[in-house]
């Protein structure tokens, strides 16, 4: 076993502990100091002179494991501090500092509480090391520095990576990379269950080494090299059928609680005959706030969406402001003669009163009552979410139609209501988009519907048979497209010495 597999494998445990934790900024480290009265030191009198990330991702699993070295050219005592945030679904599993020679492992405490602690021990001349918690942030605080002392910090992290367009993509932004003559290096080590292929890096020049189909190494090491770019490591999986994955992991030598991951893949070569037809509704906000580029680059998005409707599917779109304005009335085949009817009425959308939300997708939903079985349905509902209805209301009165429709929420602009578009796509089995440019509505909407245009497996169901099962996560589990995935997270409870868990199936 790997230095690196075996990092993984101590960090796996955290990600299922906490496969409740959705956190969405890219890790960024933020770096400054003061001296003991509070005053900032001169420019250079602290800086990163070292930094290294070990990275092993296995069957989607990234555990990280950054050392950081701080050195101080002051001759005064320093007070150090560090913000860290993190990626999405990514949460810290350790920190620690050094000492001289000396490793301290640090506690990870709520702002109140590391306050509190910060400000008695450091008014002892005692170095606290204590990684305070705010929401997504972590902050780091030592005092003192002292005068020409290098201050070395490590950071563990653990996160699941999605598969998107295809493609498993780790990113270690700009942000969190060194300036100046800092050394910098990279050891990655990607392994998976399923043969991996395509392993690209993008925005650094690395060296890519495969020693086994199920297994590459990734390189890189640069010194005052002026880092600009987000590092990005990516590949494919190469797989024939349908695959599952499942890793697991059991405390206390194997008699403690359990948890495990659960990964559903589709084929890596999909043809159309493997595309099921479904039926769809486009709902798009022409409210107020679309006013302009908003709703100008919604409406050649909708174009280009038209262009891609496959034979098999039925569709339908309905604008609304205050009230909500059906293009067909019902259902209609995707054929060329209701795809230019449907065109034309997009390009006439114009820009009107209120945004009545509720009654807009209540109105998709009953176009899309009628279910056939085999045939998924679905809306694709754009706006900024900012509707005359309570966000509660809406969510309580699209939940109580139980209709089964998935939802995938589009938010374009400023002033987005994450929170509830977020809330209503995974209520609903779908998924949430955003952009803030409005200039790039037209091409994420295509992304969009790129990523949802092929379902290949719907009305999953996994049956745990006589596992028994103490937590999972999702409830209801999505459906699987082309160039995605589905993923579920589960603990078991503590067994007996001897048992073992039964086996689980999806279907």
């Amino acid at each position: 076993m790997t230095r690196l597999q075996r990092l993984w494998l101590r960090s796996y445990p955290t990600l299922i502990f906490y496969w409740l934790v959705f956190l969405n900024r890219a890790l960024a480290l933020d770096v400054s100091a003061v001296d003991k009265n509070g005053i900032a030191p001169p420019d250079g009198a602290l800086h990163e002179s070292f930094q290294s990330t070990e990275l092993a991702i296995h069957d989607q699993v990234a555990a990280v494991h950054g050392v950081y070295h701080f050195k101080s050219e002051h001759t005064e005592p320093l007070e150090l501090t560090c913000t860290f945030r993190l990626g999405q679904r990514e949460m810290v599993d350790g920190f620690s500092y050094w000492n001289g020679s000396e490793k301290v492992v640090g506690e990870v405490l709520e702002k109140q509480a590391a306050t509190q602690v910060y400000q008695q021990l450091s008014g002892v001349r005692r170095d606290p090391g204590l990684l305070e918690q705010e929401g997504d942030q972590f902050r780091f605080r030592v005092f003192p520095v002292a005068p020409h002392e290098e201050k070395l910090v490590e950071l563990s992290s653990v996160a699941p990576l999605a598969m998107r367009e295809g493609y498993i993509e780790y990113l270690l932004p700009k942000e969190n990379l060194p300036r100046g003559n800092a050394v910098f290096s990279l050891d990655a080590e990607l392994t998976d269950s399923l043969p991996i292929r395509d392993v690209q890096t993008i925005g650094f020049a690395a060296r890519v080494q495969q020693i086994s189909p199920h297994d590459f190494r990734v390189t890189f090491e640069s010194e005052g090299q002026a880092l600009t770019q987000d590092l990005r490591i990516r590949y494919r999986l190469a797989t024939d059928d349908y695959a599952m994955r499942l890793t697991t992991h059991r405390d206390d030598g194997g008699d403690g609680e359990g948890s495990f991951m659960l990964v559903v893949s589709p084929k890596a070569a999909v043809v159309q005959s493997d595309v099921i037809g479904r039926d769809i509704v486009f709902v798009t906000d022409i409210s107020g706030s679309m006013q302009g580029t908003p709703l100008e680059q919604t409406k050649q998005g909708l174009q280009a969406i038209l262009k891609q409707l496959s034979p098999k599917d039925r569709f339908e779109i309905i604008s609304f402001d205050d009230e909500h304005y059906p293009t067909f009335g019902q259902l209609a085949d995707a054929t060329p003669e209701n795809r230019r009817v449907a065109a034309g009425a997009v390009s006439e959308l114009q820009v009107k009163g209120g945004t009545n939300i509720r009654d807009a997708l209540l109105a998709a939903l009953d176009t899309l009552k009628n279910r056939q079985p085999g045939r998924p349905r679905a809306i694709v509902f754009m706006t900024d979410g900012q509707g005359d209805a309570p966000p509660e209301v809406v969510l309580s009165d699209v939940r109580a139609r139980d209709s089964g429709v998935r939802i995938y929420s589009f938010g374009a602009g400023e002033g987005v209501n994450r929170d509830f578009l977020e809330r209503l796509a995974e209520d609903n089995r779908g998924s949430a988009s955003f952009v803030q440019n409005g200039s790039q509505i037209e091409s994420e909407m295509e992304r969009l519907y790129t990523r949802i245009a092929m379902p290949l497996i719907v009305d999953l169901a996994l049956d745990f048979g006589t596992l028994p099962v103490s937590s999972s996560y999702p409830k209801r589990l999505p459906d699987l497209y082309r160039d995605g995935e589905v993923v579920v997270y589960a603990t078991t409870p503590r067994t007996r010495a001897g048992t073992r868990a039964s086996s689980c199936r999806a279907t």
